[in-house]
C-alpha cells in the first residue's frame, strides 16, 4: 500500500523495517500454519523524503484531484483511444443509418404520387355496377328453379358450380368459367371505387356475398391476416337477426322478403332484447349483423345496424390522422359492399311508405366522392405504416448491445473496479461513459433527420424530429446501462441484450395499446415509447408534417406529447436505476452497498468515524497457534494501514472454505511491509478486501482513518496500487498511460512531467513512443508499478 504519487522518488528510499509473519492457511479438513518462503505480492507505504528533483518539486506530492481534473484526464484517454480504434464508432454510426436506408430504398420503390386537383364529378363514364342485375349475365342455375332469379345454364360445360351449401344455401349456383367467382366479386368491389354507383338492391349484395364466401378466404379475416377493405366487407355474411317490437320487426321483414328473393335464407329470426340476438351471434359462426329496431313511429325511425368489425372501416380513429386528401380506398364504398347502406335504405324506404303512402317517393340513392384539391400521397407511409416504427425502433439494437458489451467487459476485465481503487471518482466514470455515447448519437440523429427530410418526411419539422429521434437515442445510454448492471460475462451479455431489447419493442409490434393507461405503461419501455410517436408521426406526415407544435393526434389512446414527455421519464428514470443497480447489484468484483445504501448520507450525520491505532484489535486474532511472531512496534499514532479481524468465507462443494481467518494487521507511516505467504494462503484475498474489490464477511480495515466498509470512496483515495494484471489500454502509448494515472492522483504541470520522465527514464522507455500491446510484460510491471 503505498501513499499518494510520489513525484520525487528517487531510488533513496530509508532503510525499511520488515516483518515476517504467519498465516493461518484453515480449511474445512485441515489446520496448520503456512511456512514463510518467496514474496508474492508487496503493500508499500513509501517513507516520506525530502529530497528534490530537477528545479524543486516537493518530494511527495499530497494534492488530490479535482473532480474536473479527473474528468478531463479520462476525456483525453478516451479521445484518443477512440480516434485510434475508429471502428467502433463507425458502427455505431453505420448500422442505425442502414435501418433508415431500407425504409429509404422501400420509399424510392412506392415513389411518391401527385395527384392534381379534382373540382367536380366526372359522370363521363359511369361503371357497370349501374346496372343492378349485371352479376345475372354471367350466373345461371344448375337446374330449373334451383336457384330463384337465376336462368338455367344451357352449357355446363362452361360453368363452374357451386355445391357446397356452407358458401351458398342452394345447390347449383353456377359461374362462367371465363369469368370466375372472384373475377366476377372484384369486378363489383371495384364499382364503388372513386365514382359514382348506386346503392346495391339486397339480391345483388347477398349473391356477391355468397360468391365472395366461395373464395374461401374468410378464415384469414378473423386472424388479422386481412385488413379492414373492400375484400373484408363482401365477405363479413352469414345471418342477419332482428331485435325489437315484434310487430314492428315483423313489418320490416316481410317488406325486405317482398323486395328480395334470398331475404329468407339470412334471415336469422327476431329477439326481443339485443344480449339474446348476441348471444345467438356467439353459438353460430355466420354472421352478418343485428338490426335493432330502438323505435318506429310516424315522426321518428331509430335504428341500429351492427356488423362485424372487418366488414367497416377500422373505428378507432375518429380523426383519420393519415389522410393525404382527394378520394382514398377502403372508406366509403365498404359501407356499400358491408351492406350497411342496402339495410338503411329498405328500412327507410319502409318507413316512409307506411307511414306517408301518398308521398308516392321513387327516390335512387347513389353512393360518389367529392371534388378535391390537389395532394401528395406517400404509398409507403399509408401502406407500410405499422411497419415502418418497429424500422425506427430496431435501428437502435446494435447500438444498445455494443454499449452493454462494453460496459460489460470493463468489468469483467476489472479495469472499472481497479481505475476506482487507484483514486477515480465513480462519478467521473458514470459521467465520461454517458457523454461518448451522447455525441455518437448527436452525430447519428443528425444524420437521421437530413435523410428523413431529403426523402419522405419534407413536410415534418427538422427540430421535431430531431427531439423525439435524440431524446430517445439518450434513453439508450442509461438502459444499456441498466442492462449491462445484470451480466458479469461478456458472452453472455452479447447473447441476451439483444434479446431484452427486441422484447421492451413487442407491446407495440404485437398488438399496439389501445387504452390510454395500458399505453402509459408500455411507454415506461422507452423503445415502444418511441415507436408510437414515430407512428404519430409519419401519420402526420401523410397529412401535413409533424410538428412539436401540433403533437397531439386525433384518435390515438395518448398523445404524442404525453409520449414524448414520457421518454423524457425514461431517461431520468433509467439514469437512476443504472446508478441504484450499479451500486447494489453484486458482481464478481467490487463491494456492492446495501440495499438501502441511499440512507448512507443520513446515517453518515449521526455516525461518528471509528479511530483505530495500530494495535487496535476487537476481534479474536487468527493467528496460529504453534506460530512464531515478532514485535511490531511503533505507535497508534504512527499506523496508517490497520486490519482489524479480516475474514472471508466461501462456499466449495456445499463446505466452508475459510480463506483469511480474522486477519490483524498494522502498516506503520514510513515503512514497507511485506505480505507472504504460499499459494493459496490468502494474500490476493486480503490485498482484495483492503482495496474494496471483495467485501469482508467480517472484521474491517481503515485506511488514514476511513473504514474501507463504510468510507471505501474515502479509502481509496489515500491508495496507491499496482494490480498483478495492470491496466493498459493496447491503443495509448506508455507516456500516455502515466500521463492518465498521474492526473488523477492529482498532479499538473511540470510536476507530471517531471513524474513521467522520471519513470520512462528509470524504465528506458524514452526513445520508445509504441503503444502499450508492444511492450514486453516485464516492462509493462517494471514502469506502472
Amino acid at each position: 500500500m503505498q501513499e499518494p504519487f510520489d513525484a520525487n522518488a528517487t531510488g533513496g528510499v530509508h532503510e525499511p523495517s520488515t516483518t515476517t509473519l504467519q498465516m493461518d492457511s484453515r480449511s474445512s479438513a485441515t489446520t496448520g500454519s503456512v511456512e514463510v518462503s518467496t514474496h508474492d505480492i508487496s503493500l508499500h507505504a513509501v517513507r516520506k523524503d525530502s529530497n528534490r528533483i530537477g528545479d524543486g518539486v516537493s518530494g511527495v506530492h499530497n494534492c488530490r484531484a479535482s473532480f474536473m481534473d479527473m474528468f478531463w484526464a479520462t476525456v483525453q484517454r478516451l479521445f484518443r483511444q477512440t480516434v485510434r480504434r475508429k471502428s467502433e464508432v463507425v458502427l455505431e454510426v453505420v448500422v442505425p443509418l442502414l435501418f433508415m436506408t431500407v425504409t429509404v430504398i422501400l420509399w424510392s420503390i412506392w415513389g411518391t404520387n401527385h395527384i392534381d386537383e379534382s373540382p367536380r364529378i366526372d359522370y363521363g363514364a359511369l361503371p357497370r355496377t349501374m346496372n343492378p342485375t349485371i352479376y345475372q349475365h354471367f350466373t345461371c342455375s344448375a337446374k330449373l328453379g334451383g336457384v330463384p332469379g337465376l336462368r338455367v345454364c344451357r352449357n355446363k360445360k362452361e360453368v363452374e358450380c357451386i355445391k357446397d351449401e356452407i358458401t351458398a344455401p342452394f345447390r347449383g349456383v353456377c359461374v362462367h368459367k371465363r369469368v370466375g367467382a372472384t373475377t366476377l366479386v372484384a369486378f363489383f368491389a371495384n364499382g364503388f371505387v372513386g365514382r359514382i354507383a348506386p346503392i346495391p338492391p339486397l339480391d345483388t349484395l347477398i349473391m356477391h356475398q355468397w360468391l365472395a364466401r366461395h373464395a374461401n378466404t374468410r378464415v384469414l379475416i378473423p386472424r388479422g391476416l386481412i385488413p379492414n377493405n373492400r375484400l373484408s366487407a363482401i365477405q363479413s355474411s352469414g345471418r342477419l337477426y332482428f331485435v325489437g317490437n315484434a310487430s314492428v320487426v315483423r313489418g320490416i321483414v316481410q317488406h325486405l322478403g317482398r323486395v328480395s328473393h334470398y331475404f329468407t335464407n339470412v334471415y336469422g329470426g327476431t329477439f326481443e332484447t339485443l344480449p339474446e340476438a348476441q348471444e345467438e351471434v356467439r353459438r353460430q359462426t355466420l354472421n352478418w349483423g343485428i338490426v335493432h329496431v330502438r323505435c318506429f313511429e310516424p315522426g321518428s325511425l331509430d335504428v341500429q345496424i351492427y356488423l362485424n368489425g372487418t366488414a367497416l372501416p377500422t373505428l378507432r380513429e375518429t380523426v383519420a390522422n393519415a389522410y393525404p386528401g382527394g378520394f382514398q380506398h377502403n372508406r366509403a364504398e365498404m359501407y356499400a359492399l358491408s351492406g350497411y347502406l342496402t339495410l338503411q335504405k329498405e328500412i327507410s324506404e319502409h318507413h316512409m311508405g307506411l307511414f306517408n303512402p301518398g308521398m308516392g317517393l321513387n327516390i335512387t340513392p347513389y353512393i360518389m366522392p367529392q371534388g378535391f384539391v390537389e395532394f401528395t400521397e406517400t404509398p409507403l407511409l399509408q401502406t407500410a405504416r405499422g411497419i415502418l416504427p418497429v424500422l425506427f425502433g430496431l435501428a437502435f439494437l446494435f447500438t444498445v448491445t455494443s454499449r452493454v458489451h462494453v460496459n460489460v467487459m470493463e468489468k469483467e476485465s476489472k479495469i472499472r473496479e481497479t481505475i476506482l481503487i487507484m483514486g477515480m471518482r465513480k462519478s467521473v466514470l458514470n459521467v465520461v461513459w454517458f457523454l461518448k455515447p451522447l455525441l455518437i448519437d448527436l452525430v447519428v440523429c443528425s444524420l437521421i433527420t437530413v435523410l428523413l427530410k431529403l426523402t419522405y418526411m419534407p413536410r415534418s419539422g427538422s427540430v421535431s424530429l430531431f427531439v423525439v429521434i435524440f431524446v430517445f437515442a439518450l434513453t439508450t445510454i442509461p438502459l444499456s446501462g441498466v442492462i449491462a448492471c445484470f451480466f458479469s460475462k461478456t458472452r453472455l451479455a452479447l447473447l441476451v441484450s439483444p434479446i431484452i431489447y427486441f422484447l421492451m419493442t413487442l407491446p407495440y409490434a404485437v398488438e399496439r395499446p389501445t387504452n390510454g393507461l395500458l399505453c402509459m405503461i408500455s411507454a415506461l419501455l422507452s423503445p415502444t415509447a418511441f415507436i408510437s410517436i414515430v407512428h404519430g408521426a409519419l401519420a402526420m406526415e401523410v397529412s401535413g408534417g409533424f410538428h412539436l407544435t401540433q403533437l397531439r393526434i386525433g384518435g390515438d389512446p395518448v398523445c404524442a406529447e404525453m409520449l414524448l414527455i414520457m421518454l423524457v421519464a425514461d431517461l431520468v428514470l433509467y439514469t437512476l436505476l443504472m446508478l441504484y443497480l450499479d451500486t447494489v447489484l453484486q458482481n464478481d468484483w467490487g463491494t456492492k452497498h446495501p440495499l438501502f445504501f441511499i440512507t448512507n448520507p443520513i446515517r453518515a450525520l449521526f455516525w461518528e468515524r471509528r479511530k483505530v491505532g495500530t494495535s487496535a484489535c476487537p476481534f479474536t486474532d487468527g493467528r496460529a497457534d504453534n506460530g512464531v511472531f515478532e514485535d511490531i512496534g511503533g505507535t497508534k499514532e504512527e499506523a496508517t494501514v490497520v486490519m482489524a479481524g479480516l475474514r472471508k468465507e466461501y462456499q466449495r462443494g456445499g463446505d466452508t472454505f475459510v480463506a483469511v481467518n480474522n486477519f490483524c494487521w498494522s502498516m506503520g507511516r514510513g515503512e514497507i511491509s511485506v505480505l507472504l505467504g504460499l499459494n493459496g494462503a490468502g494474500k490476493s484475498t486480503v490485498i482484495n478486501m483492503i482495496t474494496g474489490m471483495v467485501k469482508p464477511d467480517a472484521g474491517d480495515c481503515y485506511v488514514n482513518g476511513r473504514s474501507v466498509r463504510r468510507e471505501l470512496p474515502a479509502a481509496r483515495q489515500q491508495m496507491g496500487f499496482c494490480p498483478q494484471h495492470n491496466i493498459l489500454w493496447p491503443q495509448l502509448t506508455c507516456r500516455e498511460h502515466l500521463e492518465f494515472f498521474g492526473k488523477i492522483k492529482g498532479l499538473k504541470g511540470k510536476a507530471l512531467d517531471l513524474a513521467v520522465g522520471m519513470c520512462c527514464t528509470k524504465q528506458d522507455y524514452l526513445k520508445k513512443v509504441t503503444t502499450s500491446r508492444d511492450i514486453s510484460l516485464v516492462d509493462k510491471n517494471g514502469c506502472f508499478r
